[in-house]
């Protein structure tokens, strides 16, 4: 399926995939779009369009043709595909996105077998496309094995460096670091910060972005709270992402209340999203 770094605002990028019922049963093959993973109004922004072979006669017929977030679990019957026989499916994606955001989403294949519905089977795929390589969000890491950008290996390491280097980050794997991640989405608002927090030293230790980048945070609600001693007047509009780090660690050991929680996660939800 996509698996797209770096994709062009307006190109569209297509998937060609043939559907082979290698059964001795005849069965009506069916389709749809599920686990779409994607900030902001990505969804809306992106145009699919599907196009497959109903009559195996070569020639593809255009099935549907909407947005992503129209088109998410809809459910096509894609018609006949007899025992044995091949028939091609096409699937078009249009994105329409600002930098520094991404799209994800399973698809799934169906085949029933008989027309009582059963002796029915699935296949699941997975697509991935990003507009700029540097972003990282927490859906970026947390589906690490699906569009395998970085080898289990590299991530350990990745890992590894943070866990000797900060407090709030112990000691964890790459399974301990998606229970992490899996747990930012509806945790509690500390859980939440670990969880963008970690993906923000993980972009940091891999490369994605640059420690000595440069950042404002002043828009942020809460944003004092990380810089250090009184606030300066005035204050600076400017932190490189190794100030923000140092501001975010020492922080540890001081029992951040709801709020500030909130502004360390808003601050590194942010920069994971290349909005600042």
């Amino acid at each position: 399926m996509f698996l797209t770094d770096d994709v062009t605002v307006c190109q569209t990028y297509s998937s060609y995939l043939k559907l082979w019922n290698a059964g001795c049963v005849s069965g009506i093959a069916h389709l749809h779009f599920t686990n779409v993973d994607a900030p902001f109004d990505i969804p809306d922004e992106t145009t699919v369009t599907i196009w497959y072979d109903t009559d195996g006669d070569e020639d593809l017929e255009e099935i549907d043709s909407g947005t992503m977030a129209d088109l998410e679990c809809t459910y096509w019957e894609l018609g006949l595909l007899p025992s044995g026989e091949v028939r091609r499916l096409q699937i078009d994606l249009q994105p329409e996105w600002e930098e520094g955001t991404f799209l994800g989403f399973d698809t799934v294949f169906g085949l029933v077998q008989d027309l009582d519905g059963c002796f029915s089977d699935t296949e699941q795929s997975y697509s991935y496309l990003t507009h700029d390589c540097a972003e990282g969000t927490i859906g970026f890491w947390k589906n690490w094995d699906k569009h395998n950008t970085y080898t289990q290996t590299e991530i350990e390491d990745w890992l590894d460096l943070i866990d000797g280097s900060s407090d709030w980050l112990g000691p964890i794997d790459v399974d301990g670091m998606e229970a992490m991640l899996t747990q930012a989405s509806g945790g509690t608002m500390e859980e939440k910060f670990l969880g963008h927090y970690l993906a923000q030293r993980l972009n940091l230790e891999s490369g994605r972005q640059g420690w000595a980048t440069t950042h404002d945070i002043t828009g942020i609600s809460g944003y004092s709270y990380l810089i250090p001693g009184p606030a300066p007047d005035p204050v600076p509009d400017a932190a490189t992402a190794t100030e923000i780090i140092t501001a975010i660690e020492s922080k540890y050991g001081d029992s951040p209340n709801y709020g500030e929680f909130e502004t360390m996660k808003d601050v590194c939800d942010k920069l994971n999203s290349l909005e600042i």
